[in-house]
């Protein structure tokens, strides 16, 4: 006599000490161990809820938008991130890094250092920093280029030994501190040979 089996189904739900099924068929538990052997399949759900809130969604391929302060501590290996939004990395509750509209906020509390970042490549932005140290680049010399630009030295202090590679250039002088220009000295020279007779 051959055995028909079938499987167990109730109407209104089933409950457990240690879980408990409703009339939807779904699964509350305190924990779900799902130990993958050659006579276990992988389990493959729908979605999952915790605390009340959707975990994931979509086969487990989408997280939801309502988890929001998450103590995931490892995640494994993630081969792409894309985030449709702005993006906040936080720690002990302060923003340090944030991308808001397209701008890249870096907040430490210690001086820090990035490495091999373009940074207004395509767009030039305003970078203000309380020091820009310039350092050789593999044996060549670091340069600063800032072609027909305005470069503004006010009340500041030029230290060490400056040498230009051209001539720079200077207004005619006013006071007697100031950089003298050489058709400044020129014409002063004449107009003296011119009244003394020289």
């Amino acid at each position: 006599m051959p055995v028909n089996q079938r499987r167990f189904k109730t109407e209104q739900g089933f409950e457990s000490p240690g879980f408990v099924v409703d009339n939807d068929g779904d699964l509350a538990a305190k924990s779900i161990l799902v130990e993958e052997t050659i006579n276990t399949p992988i389990i493959n759900v729908d979605s999952i809820n915790i605390g009340g809130k959707p975990l994931y969604s979509n086969n487990g391929t989408a997280l939801s938008a309502n988890v929001i302060s998450s103590s995931l501590r490892e995640l494994g290996t993630l081969d792409q991130l894309v985030v449709d939004g702005d993006s906040y990395l936080r720690y002990q509750g302060s923003n340090k890094i944030s991308i808001v509209d397209g701008t890249v906020s870096i907040n430490s509390e210690s001086r820090g250092s990035i490495d091999n970042v373009d940074i207004g490549t395509n767009t030039a932005g305003i970078v203000t920093t309380t020091r820009l140290n310039i350092v050789d680049n593999n044996g060549a010399l670091g340069q600063i280029d800032s072609p027909n630009s305005s470069i503004n030295f006010n009340n500041s202090t030029i230290g060490g030994t400056v040498v230009f590679a051209d001539s720079p250039r200077a207004p005619a002088p006013t006071s007697g501190d100031q950089l003298t220009r050489k058709d400044y000295v020129d014409n002063l020279g004449i107009a003296y040979a011119v009244v003394f007779g020289a």
